[in-house]
């Protein structure tokens, strides 16, 4: 069984250090992982909110802005 992840991403699609994105969960099952990512974006995103959640497999390489 492969587990999922949410990570947190960048609204605005910034170039630089906003860009950044970072893992909110270890791995757990695509349900829960699902589950969280929704009620996150529910709750803190929206159009005007600088991050958004989404839910990868675990093996997804996280995208870290360098100058």
């Amino acid at each position: 069984m492969s587990g999922y992840r949410v990570v947190d991403v960048d609204n605005f699609n910034w170039q630089g250090p906003p860009s950044t994105e970072r893992f909110i969960t270890e791995p757990i099952s695509q349900e829960m992982a699902e589950f969280i990512a929704m009620n996150l974006n529910d709750r803190y995103s929206g159009s005007r909110a600088p991050r958004y959640y989404r839910v990868v497999k675990e093996d997804y390489k996280l995208f870290v802005f360098e100058p």
